[in-house]
């Protein structure tokens, strides 16, 4: 197993030589704690250390006051991009996370899992670049009305998922589109 931590500019040199390997373009890595690098897309992805994974916990914040948090994350449910070339993006994250696990009905989004978390890919809209089109976070059951009144004196918009009725999707002041998905 590889230790991210320890060897993430060997794991990055691979990625790429894998990657070119494949006939795609190589990765560029700007560096960080445990290895930030973009996707042939234009995608910053970053790899964290072992044994971390996107959330492991929530961690106290003097934004908040202690246990007021109207909502607790679990870990990230799922992350969808938005992609320029959809069989271009799936051969590159299968160096990375081995074949789809699921794919849609639809042959327009691919799904990868990775641990308990999915990896989705669809294209993006004509003339759209590559991008995180969302993510989901998993929470622990919560005041749906307290938390959608909040998002909106905060300025987000609510979005409406009825084809997902556990789902709290909003799009924050900053075009971010977040899922909450109670577990």
């Amino acid at each position: 197993m590889f230790d991210y931590r320890r060897d993430s500019a060997a794991i990055t040199a691979a990625i790429s030589d894998a990657s070119v390997k494949a006939g795609l373009a190589p990765i560029s890595s700007t560096g960080g704690f445990g290895g930030i690098f973009t996707d042939p897309e234009g995608i910053e992805i970053q790899l964290l250390p072992a044994p971390d994974t996107l959330v492991t916990a929530a961690v106290p914040s003097d934004l908040v006051e202690h246990r007021k948090g109207l909502v607790t994350p679990r870990g990230i449910d799922h992350v969808l991009l938005h992609v320029g070339n959809l069989q271009r993006a799936a051969q590159f994250y299968q160096i990375l996370y081995g074949m789809p696990a699921i794919r849609e009905k639809s042959p327009e989004r691919i799904w990868f899992q990775i641990g308990d978390t999915r990896l989705g890919l669809e294209p993006a809209a004509p003339g759209q670049k590559a991008h995180i089109e969302h993510f989901g976070i998993k929470v622990a059951a919560f005041d749906r009305a307290a938390v959608t009144a909040l998002l909106t004196t905060l300025k987000a918009q609510v979005i409406p998922s009825p084809e997902e009725p556990n789902v709290l999707r909003f799009r924050d002041p900053m075009g971010i589109v977040v899922e909450l998905n109670a577990v």
